[in-house]
């Protein structure tokens, strides 16, 4: 995004616009156990992919014996990167099949 002449990131955007959310999508049976497909949550500040995932597991405790990759802003992400508000977020469970 551009704003008088300089390019912003979207992290940088979203604060100056006040956005402190997440979206989160959840997939397969991660969406049952949610019950729901997403959901808006509120952060503050940036926080890891592993905090990330202890806050989630805290909130929808029956995920603790799922395994699941997390994906931000649609690329895959190890527990140590970074979550920024603003960026959408998808749980997303092993697939079988041919």
């Amino acid at each position: 995004m551009v704003l008088n002449g300089k390019a912003i990131k979207k992290a940088t955007m979203m604060k100056l616009m006040g956005g402190n959310k997440l979206e989160v999508l959840y997939f397969a049976e991660l969406k049952d156990i949610a019950n729901k497909q997403s959901e808006t949550i509120d952060v503050s500040d940036p926080l890891t992919v592993e905090a990330f995932k202890v806050m989630i597991v805290e909130h929808y405790p029956e995920m603790a014996h799922k395994q699941f990759q997390i994906a931000v802003n649609e690329e895959f992400v190890k527990l140590t990167d970074k979550i920024e508000p603003g960026d959408t977020v998808a749980l997303i469970p092993p697939v079988s099949g041919g």
